[in-house]
């Protein structure tokens, strides 16, 4: 009788997620903090080069060889205020900390001077194997917040880094804050909380990047380049006799907006605020909502000097943290 095949499979459970900022970009750093996640999905990219030619037979590629190899990252799960600073931060680039002891504020902004390149962070993922796969050099260039009245605050956040290595697996060791239930949450369009009711809201912050190729005699990227940023506000608006939200994109308006939320006393303060001060509105449209009118609109944050930190320049947006973590923590 044959014996059962055992796959030894690995639980999904076991899976967690480390970060760390790199003191030398590339140079691997253990985790000094674990972020929450519901998913991790990193893929090793190889650029494929096949070698193809004419040969007398029926067929065409004789060879195959690799070209520039890095790797891509997406993350998921419910925010947390304290661990998914990390993607954030290195989203940003800047980080304005004040605060002598816990809480500390994190005012995060557009990195401006120099070459605009964001701090590169460690991202170990540590799912049960004998080792951990580490992924270095690490940059994000996008980050998308969901906002839904009745759900937990959702985020996601997607990078680039340098193709994986094997790693020493580390002992995971969580936050024990949790993430914001979005009712918590106040929304302010032209500095009211009242002109107009938000229902649902997705805001996504985005740089563009690239694996830039280069003639070092090595298969990974010369730079995994930070580019410009945009930031987009989403959501639907409950339709008010005024036609307020309507009249936002008819008039070109360009309103302020700002959704922030607070929690916790003494050194549990927890918070997460983000800013635009200038949204034009790209579409705007009523819709037939049940027994009810609603708004649908969809705006760009439009470049400006206010929404920047000590580096200052121009930006579309800031967010800044409120947490126990230190300055210097992010980058």
């Amino acid at each position: 009788m044959s014996s059962f095949p055992y796959a030894n499979v690995i639980p999904v459970q076991k899976r967690a997620l480390g970060f760390a900022k790199e003191a030398v970009v590339g140079t691997y750093v253990p985790p000094t903090f674990f972020m929450p996640i519901q998913t991790f999905d990193p893929v090793d990219m190889i650029t494929p080069l096949p070698v193809d030619y004419l040969g007398g037979s029926m067929i065409t590629t004789y060879g195959f060889e690799q070209g520039l190899k890095w790797a891509t990252l997406q993350a998921a799960g419910d925010f947390f205020p304290d661990s998914w600073g990390f993607p954030l931060a290195g989203l940003f680039g800047v980080d304005d900390t004040t605060g002598a002891s816990a809480p500390y504020s994190h005012k995060l902004s557009l990195k401006f001077n120099s070459t605009g390149q964001p701090t590169t962070q460690s991202v170990t993922d540590s799912y049960g194997a004998t080792n951990a796969r580490g992924y270095v050099a690490a940059v994000w260039d996008e980050m998308v917040f969901t906002f839904a009245a009745d759900r937990l605050l959702a985020c996601s956040a997607k990078g680039l880094a340098l193709a994986s290595s094997t790693e020493a697996v580390p002992v995971p060791s969580l936050t024990t804050v949790l993430p914001f239930p979005v009712w918590q949450f106040t929304l302010t369009i032209a500095g009211s909380a009242t002109a107009v009711m938000v229902t649902n809201l997705v805001v996504t912050i985005s740089r563009k990047s690239e694996a830039i190729p280069a003639l070092t005699g090595s298969q990974q990227p010369a730079e995994l380049f930070e580019g410009y940023m945009t930031a987009t506000w989403h959501g639907t608006i409950l339709a008010d006799p005024a036609d307020t939200g309507l009249d936002y994109y008819l008039n070109n308006t360009q309103p302020s907006m700002n959704i922030t939320a607070t929690r916790g006393t003494g050194t549990g303060v927890q918070g997460l605020t983000l800013t635009s001060t200038k949204v034009a509105f790209e579409s705007a449209s009523l819709r037939q909502t049940g027994d009810y009118l609603t708004c649908d609109f969809a705006g760009t944050a439009i470049g400006n000097a206010t929404d920047v930190g000590s580096q200052a320049g121009e930006g579309v947006i800031t967010a800044t943290l409120e947490n126990a973590l230190p300055a210097g923590t992010f980058i």
